[in-house]
């Protein structure tokens, strides 16, 4: 494993904060406050950044908006290890894993196609074409069923991937994987799932994970992860109790709060994020108030680590 590698692999063995993108409240990108948002995460030492996952309502943004979002992460970022996530039609995913590229980024996250009529041959040959043409490493995000054990352990073979955000709640599958020495170390292991199934994860030997909690406490999402590092399974209960309220309305009703809550959340603290693109959903009152609660309930804030994984 070559340095640039190692470097990658550490990194994503520790928080990967996925970013929202912030929205003025005339409903356009606010580069200015993604720029500034991403400065304060990185300054609090999470390992690595993600712009344009889900939390930033990739599917909502257009062609033009998804540059702009990645060239403002690349101007606030100091340290962190940067991912670009990669939507869309082969063509275009292409030309904006070479954007970022240029910018400077790490690696890129290529998203789980949305495509109803995907099937397993479809994605595992359309994975390894992007990872074959990618300038960079390539992060697979595994979102739905329809990659078995076979391919996902054929695809990790890849040599352009460096790693896989693995975001099922099918932990058969993944314990699988992680006991065939081939696969667990093929690449990095990643739970895509935030903070709620760290200590599952961890318990197949799943250290790093991602996070929206950190665009508005890094420091509670880094307490996690130091608990998952060192095994210590009392710190980790104790660093996820007055977390998983908050993770718990994010994936409430199949999650059409995941990222309004996130948004709120920074509002409450007095950073505007703007409002969630339709089909998210905002907070209605009721949820605002609760969110509120939970809020009241984390623990006060701590000066920022700046260690790495």
């Amino acid at each position: 494993m070559s340095s640039t590698e190692e470097s990658l692999a550490t990194a994503l063995g520790g928080v990967a904060c996925v970013l929202v993108a912030p929205f003025r409240p005339s409903g356009e990108v606010d580069v200015g406050a993604a720029e500034t948002l991403v400065r304060k995460v990185d300054e609090a030492g999470i390992q690595a950044l993600t712009m344009l996952g889900n939390t930033a309502e990739v599917f909502q943004l257009t062609g033009s908006e998804r540059r702009e979002l990645l060239a403002a992460t690349a101007a606030g970022r100091e340290r962190a290890t940067l991912l670009a996530g990669i939507a869309g039609p082969q063509a275009e995913a292409l030309s904006l894993a070479e954007h970022a590229a240029e910018l400077g980024y790490d690696a890129v996250m290529l998203h789980d196609p949305p495509d109803p009529l995907a099937g397993e041959r479809g994605l595992v040959g359309l994975v390894g074409e992007f990872a074959d043409r990618s300038p960079l490493p390539v992060v697979l995000y595994v979102r739905t069923p329809r990659l078995g054990r076979a391919a996902l352990a054929e695809l990790v073979g890849h040599p352009r991937v460096a790693a896989v955000k693995y975001a099922r709640a099918d932990l058969a599958t993944l314990s699988a994987l992680l006991h065939d020495p081939a696969s667990r170390d093929a690449c990095t292991w990643i739970c895509g799932l935030a903070e709620s199934m760290v200590a599952p994860m961890r318990g197949l030997g799943v250290v790093g994970f991602t996070s929206g909690l950190a665009n508005v406490r890094p420091d509670l999402a880094f307490g996690v992860w130091e608990a998952s590092r060192t095994g210590d399974l009392e710190a980790l209960d104790a660093a996820l109790g007055p977390i998983l309220p908050f993770e718990a309305m994010r994936t409430r009703a199949a999650g059409r709060h995941n990222v309004s809550v996130v948004k709120a959340a920074l509002a409450e603290s007095d950073f505007a994020a703007g409002e969630v693109r339709r089909p998210c959903e905002p907070l209605g009152e009721a949820e605002l108030r609760e969110l509120r609660v939970v809020l009241a309930g984390l623990p006060a804030a701590r000066a920022a680590s700046g260690a790495t994984a």
